[in-house]
């Protein structure tokens, strides 16, 4: 199996140039010292996101309802599980979208459109 450290150095080095960019999230592997040294050797610099954090992301917060609903109804059976997801998707609406957008701190005016 080929480690991030062979991607890095035989798949995204070639691609380099000076002056690029390589964003990688903050991931452990991506952190290895080798593989950001074979990036930086071609002059290419690497870029790590901010930490990252579910309170304020609406997909997350959407994705923890649904799960919590999903766990409530303790599905033993795919047939039903799915049957239970379908029924909760269907709850989904936009002003709970934006109710959910709003609690992030998302500046949505009340069609749920930004300001």
């Amino acid at each position: 199996m080929p480690t991030f450290i062979d991607f890095v150095t035989q798949n995204l080095v070639p691609m380099l140039r000076a002056g690029d960019i390589v964003v990688m999230d903050t991931l452990c592997v991506h952190k290895n010292a080798e593989a950001l040294a074979a990036i930086e050797a071609v002059r290419a610099t690497v870029k790590f996101p901010p930490p990252y954090s579910p309170e304020f992301n609406a997909i997350e917060i959407c994705w923890g309802w649904l799960k919590q609903d999903l766990r409530r109804v303790a599905s033993r059976s795919v047939t039903r599980l799915i049957e239970a997801t379908l029924k909760r998707w269907e709850s989904v609406t936009p002003h709970l979208c934006y109710q959910w957008a709003r609690g992030c701190g998302y500046d949505v005016d009340a069609a749920g459109q930004p300001d």
